[in-house]
């Protein structure tokens, strides 16, 4: 009977061993999951679904506590060229070195995401349409300045930049809708510049 006791009480402690290993696997596997879905694997920087919730707090925050708080969207100019001339490896090779040149080049307390394709976008909390000017400039600078290498020689990227700030009552999509309409703008008066939009 001892024998038996003992034998079930081992048993019973291997199978909660067990359990705790798949539970803990589990766990790795979700936080692996869920890295995936916050952050977009080519560039490191936010997944659209991760910088739009962001974003929406941001805003929420500024308007309670009434300080600015601005976005920029930002496009690869002729990108399409890009992989049709040089191949989805350079254009790989182009998004990646955008997505280092943005977070190298935010503060810390900004959101960078990218927003699908060619297209980013940051968040600045506490800063006004003339601070996000200022780091547009400083990005788009950057990113025209970059080269990135491919097997048919090294090649060079820019884009084009639309710049909101938040309005008294605004929401996520109506601060994104101009932006992203200051955006095309910057691309009809000729790509590699930025636009303010209207307010």
């Amino acid at each position: 009977m001892r024998w038996r006791t003992r034998h079930l009480q081992r048993r019973q402690s291997e199978l909660e061993q067990q359990i705790a290993d798949r539970t803990a696997d589990l766990q790795a596997a979700n936080e692996r999951l869920m890295m995936l879905t916050r952050t977009d694997t080519l560039t490191g920087l936010a997944s659209r679904q991760h910088f739009v919730e962001g974003a929406r707090e941001f805003i929420a925050l500024a308007h309670r506590v009434a300080v600015p708080c601005s976005l920029i969207v930002l496009d690869l100019d002729e990108f399409k060229r890009v992989n049709d001339t040089w191949g989805h490896p350079a254009g790989d090779a182009a998004l990646a070195m955008t997505g280092k040149i943005l977070s190298g080049l935010v503060r810390v307390s900004d959101l960078v995401g990218r927003l699908g394709g060619e297209e980013f976008a940051i968040a600045m909390p506490h800063t006004d349409i003339a601070g996000a000017e200022l780091l547009a400039e400083r990005l788009r600078a950057a990113i025209a300045a970059g080269r990135v290498d491919t097997d048919a020689g090294t090649i060079g990227v820019t884009a084009s930049f639309g710049v909101a700030e938040l309005a008294a009552q605004e929401d996520f999509d109506s601060l994104y809708a101009r932006a992203d309409a200051a955006l095309y703008l910057a691309k009809e008066r000729g790509r590699n510049r930025i636009e303010l939009a209207e307010a």
